[in-house]
């Protein structure tokens, strides 16, 4: 059975297992002060990152999955004003895309401020320019900017805040403006030194279901339009017997607000979905020194009650670190 977001929050052309995710040159000195990086990067814009190595849950939100760029082709600056303040500004070739049938200049921008002690912390970043529209052939304005709060109240508690809204000029299939917008809550305790513990409530609405959706490419056929309200809600632990292992196990469940029904091939509103993954970093100067990811990727479903899927094994060899990880999917039938 496949559901919407299977696998693992992972669909959309924009990075499919061949393509290059990230390679830029930057400022060699590495100035503290200021920086500039020219090439393919990540983007800016969002709380969860592309690498799943770097957020705390497995899972990805469906801020991340549907409502914004992964990556830019083109220049970035960031300066930093002082301790506290943060400024980043850049012009890419829009969202995910190198060479386009219209190519067009877009405005990237984020500003950061942080309080003393690391207490907390508030960014503001955006992205606007011309985008597909509902025509193919027809380049509109799309701007989406992010808000993050992030705030440490306790020595072992973290919180994080994190609202987005998005809109596309002429974006609905009938013409008009369609938006997106949402939260996304993070609460997370270390337990231990090994073990932190973490939650994530979200809400993400797509007024016109010009967002969510299965990828006919990865022959999943929970297609769109879904228009309407997407929850989720996540419990997940983080743990590190080792500084070079990490193991997340997590529990999600989803639910949507709307006429269609976006799970298990169009027959739910909400599913349930266990997942676990591991990661082993292995430290040693016989580590190649350019940098080259690899990743393979088995898409073998197993049809039965309970279904288990390997996801994915992802290597990625840099200068001084090599990561093996592998994954295990679940989705419990409901």
């Amino acid at each position: 059975m496949w559901s919407l977001l299977n696998p693992l929050m992972k669909s959309r052309a924009r990075l499919d297992e061949t393509t290059m995710r990230e390679l830029f040159a930057a400022d060699p000195d590495r100035f503290k002060t200021f920086s500039v990086k020219a090439g393919h990067f990540y983007t800016i814009i969002g709380y969860e990152g592309v690498p799943s190595i770097n957020n705390f849950f497995y899972s990805k939100s469906f801020a991340y999955q549907f409502a914004g760029p992964f990556t830019h082709w083109g220049g970035l600056a960031t300066w930093h004003l002082n301790d506290r303040i943060t400024l980043q500004g850049g012009l890419v070739n829009g969202w995910d895309s190198l060479d386009r049938t219209k190519d067009s200049t877009t405005g990237l921008a984020s500003i950061k401020y942080t309080a003393p002690e690391n207490l907390w912390s508030l960014s503001f970043s955006m992205v606007t320019g011309n985008e597909p529209s509902a025509v193919a052939t027809q380049f509109e304005t799309r701007t989406r900017y992010s808000l993050i709060f992030t705030a440490h109240p306790a020595e072992r508690w973290e919180y994080v805040f994190h609202h987005h809204y998005a809109y596309q000029n002429q974006g609905k299939v009938d013409g008009g403006t369609a938006r997106w917008y949402g939260i996304d809550n993070y609460l997370y305790y270390a337990l231990t030194d090994q073990w932190r513990a973490g939650l994530r409530f979200e809400w993400m609405r797509d007024e016109a279901g010009t967002r969510v959706g299965g990828n006919p490419v990865r022959d999943n056929p929970n297609l769109g339009p879904f228009a309407g309200s997407f929850y989720s809600l996540s419990a997940g632990l983080n743990y590190r017997p080792h500084p070079n292992v990490l193991i997340r196990p997590e529990v999600r469940a989803d639910w949507f607000d709307g006429q269609r029904s976006p799970y298990n091939d169009g027959l739910n509103k909400n599913q349930v979905l266990a997942a676990i993954n591991g990661r082993v970093a292995m430290v040693g100067s016989s580590v190649p020194r350019l940098p080259e990811m690899i990743n393979v990727a088995t898409n073998n479903l197993l049809r039965l009650p309970f279904v288990v899927r390997i996801s994915s094994f992802v290597r990625n060899v840099s200068r001084d670190t090599f990561h093996a990880s592998r994954s295990y999917f679940a989705k419990l039938l409901t």
